[in-house]
């Protein structure tokens, strides 16, 4: 017998025997399907496929354990392949195809409690199962989560293979009777919007359930979201679209998106990369088109936010899953397509993204102070990301209200706004005030974290561009100088606010606006200022400013300025420094010799000949004050040449390898070389091994080997 005759018996005899052989009936039917090729005659098929559609119709448990079995909507899908569209979309129609599937998917989105062991009939209690293992046609276990969401894969793998069949080809490739039946096909899915919705709400619950399962995926599920749009392309538009997906659909799949996009900060999800990456891209284009979009519209043109509103919700809510709708709003908002060809284009821009930011917040305030304060960040991190910014008072607002309560200030926030927008608190008075407040809380002694001191440290870079942007260069440094002389040697330590001043990501980002920003003119005047003060701590200060500044002079013109001017007196008594800055002396000696004359290079010489002797004859040599003394009297003795001062620097280099070398020998410094990326970064205590002499030897200072 034929593949085909055997097809057609076998589609005769679908209502001979009870339920119970019900799977074995199936199967053999899926086999036969899939010897059998596709030709001109489909009746099988067709008498298959309504057979099926009958079965599952209905609320019997019989019904519903046929809509929940796997297989049932694979060969539903392989019929859909083969039927010409017109015959199809008959029997589609005949059968209520539509009320089915709403039921299949209400069906699924209704979780269940996980079947027991027993139930499952095996041992193990994982949710990881495998594809060999035989499933039971038991509805207590079809209706377990991860077989829910097993068929849930094979029904939106059966409607994606419907869909696609509609648009695969040109209407004008098509028979007369394929266009029918297409056009009958989509009639099918050509609902008014609220009828719409109670099928992809539940299907979009179902995606929203797969994040959930820790289980193996079903196959395809990277078009589960492409197959919802499609679903939703088809029904019957009306005004009303937007405000009924914002109140219906947009919510769950905002907090979906959110999840995967790691919004306010990331989290493992159980899908597949290439799965996450799907559902992001078709979930930012579906809300995007079906709610954005009209909501820009509708506040641009009439100054509506109904939408919206709609789609946050109850701002009172204090739920988790509020807050994260409201921040992927904002992204999507951000992501959207700018309005282009309009004069006013900016300015409508700027008042979209303020009126959003303002609407998103307020679902925020009622969260605890921590988790209100992360999405806060989250929402301006995203905004300056994409190059907008909130309104300066609204960014000014937020750090008042939210990152400083009583004496801890979140750091994190004021990083995250500073880098929106620095303006905010520099550009009015009320800012100027606040940023007053904020640094008289960095230069004090309380205990900060590491991960605050960063956010702190991010902070004053920040403002040191801003002012820069200002032109106001010299006004930032000032600042910094004052604050810096506010620190009490002994009180700056690894765990205190004050230790931001310190960092080396601060010095740097002066260095670099160095040039850029003063002219010699205004660096000549900054350079008398900074002479001028007086006090306890002013030579600290001095101290970690002239090393930023002078790291940043390289121009002729600037060298010419500064001249010898940057030098700090070098103290006999090198603990007099904290141990954060007590090499910094030596670094700008180094730099100085490097552009002075040789006149004044001999004047340097004897001035330093003293402390650098005993730094190098009696510091420990794994220190970085040893070090960076080192390489300062490397620079003198090259310099200098076979003048006297050169000759005394070399043989207090000779002096020191020779100690370097005995240490080695000895294995007195017990710990592998740093790498070359370390040598430069804010650890300034850390134990430096020979290697590290020997790379900057070779390296930096290659003339020292003759």
């Amino acid at each position: 017998m034929s593949s085909g005759s055997s097809l057609v018996k076998m589609a005769r005899g679908l209502d001979q025997g009870g339920p119970d052989a019900l799977p074995e009936k199936l199967d053999r039917v899926w086999a036969a399907l899939c010897i059998t090729s596709e030709g001109d005659f489909h009746a099988a098929e067709a008498v298959i496929l309504r057979w099926l559609l009958k079965q599952m119709s209905g609320s019997s448990d019989e019904a519903e354990k046929l809509r929940r079995w796997p297989l049932a909507w694979s060969i539903m899908g392989c019929c859909f392949r083969r039927i010409p569209l017109f015959s199809l979309a008959k029997s589609l129609a005949d059968r209520r195809f539509i009320a089915i599937i709403q039921q299949t998917a209400s069906d699924f989105a209704r979780r269940q409690e996980e079947a027991s062991d027993v139930e499952m009939g095996n041992g193990t209690n994982s949710l990881k199962r495998k594809r060999t293992q035989e499933t039971p046609f038991d509805l207590a276990i079809l209706r377990s989560p991860y077989h829910s969401l097993q068929s849930a894969g094979a029904l939106f793998d059966s409607l994606r293979i419907l869909l696609r069949r509609l648009s695969s080809s040109q209407p004008t490739n098509r028979s007369s009777g394929d266009r029918a039946g297409s056009e009958h096909i989509k009639s099918l899915f050509c609902s008014p919007v609220a009828e719409a919705l109670t099928l992809l709400t539940p299907l979009l619950s179902i995606c929203n359930q797969a994040l959930e399962e820790d289980g193996e995926p079903p196959e395809n599920q990277e078009t589960w979201v492409s197959t919802l749009d499609a679903i939703w392309k088809l029904h019957l538009q009306s005004p009303s679209d937007a405000s009924m997906v914002a109140m219906s659909l947009a919510p769950r799949a905002c907090v979906i998106l959110g999840r995967l996009l790691g919004i306010p900060k990331p989290r493992d999800v159980p899908l597949p990369p290439a799965v996450a990456a799907a559902w992001c891209k078709d979930l930012q284009h579906f809300l995007t088109n079906t709610v954005i979009l009209p909501a820009r519209s509708a506040f641009l043109n009439r100054r509506q936010t109904s939408i919206l509103d709609a789609a946050i919700g109850d701002a009172r809510s204090a739920s988790s899953n509020t807050a994260l709708e409201s921040a992927v709003l904002f992204y999507l908002v951000l992501k959207a397509p700018p309005i282009l060809g309009n004069a006013t284009a900016k300015s409508d821009n700027e008042n979209w993204t303020q009126k959003v930011f303002e609407l998103v917040e307020g679902p925020l305030q009622r969260l605890s102070a921590t988790e209100r304060n992360e999405f806060i960040s989250a929402l301006i991190n995203m905004a300056a990301e994409h190059n907008v910014s909130p309104s300066l008072e609204s960014l000014l607002a937020v750090c008042k209200d939210y990152a400083v309560q009583g004496e801890t200030v979140d750091w994190q926030l004021i990083s995250s706004t500073a880098r929106c927008d620095v303006d905010a608190f520099i550009a009015s008075s009320q800012g100027s005030e606040f940023l007053d407040l904020l640094l008289h809380r960095l230069s004090s002694s309380s205990p900060l974290d590491e991960t605050g001191i960063e956010a702190a440290s991010r902070f004053l870079i920040s403002l040191s561009r801003g002012f820069a942007r200002a032109r106001d260069l010299s006004g930032f440094v000032k600042k910094w100088f004052e604050h810096l002389a506010r620190c009490e040697p002994g009180g700056v330590t690894a765990n205190t606010a004050a230790s931001a001043w310190f960092s080396t990501g601060l010095a740097e980002a002066v260095t670099e606006l160095l040039q850029p920003s003063l002219s010699t003119q205004q660096l000549t005047s900054l350079l008398s200022w900074l002479e001028s003060q007086a006090g306890s701590s002013a030579d600290l200060a001095r101290v970690v400013i002239f090393a930023a500044l002078c790291a940043g002079i390289n121009e002729e013109e600037y060298v010419d300025a500064a001249g010898t001017r940057l030098l700090v007196p070098i103290q006999d008594d090198g603990n007099a420094l904290p141990s954060e800055v007590r090499s910094t002396p030596w670094q700008i000696v180094s730099s100085t010799l490097r552009w002075t004359t040789f006149e004044e290079a001999q004047r340097i010489w004897k001035d330093i000949k003293g402390p650098l002797t005993d730094v190098l004859d009696k510091s420990e040599t794994g220190t970085r004050s040893a070090f960076e003394g080192f390489k300062c009297a490397v620079t003198a003795s090259i310099l200098l040449g076979h003048d006297e001062g050169g000759i005394n620097a070399r043989a207090i280099v000779i002096r020191f390898l020779s100690r370097l070398n005995a240490l080695t020998t000895d294995g007195g410094f017990g710990r592998q070389a740093l790498p070359a990326t370390e040598l430069s970064e804010t650890d300034l205590l850390a134990r430096l091994s020979p290697d590290d002499y020997l790379r900057w030897c070779l390296g930096e200072s290659t003339r020292f080997v003759e």
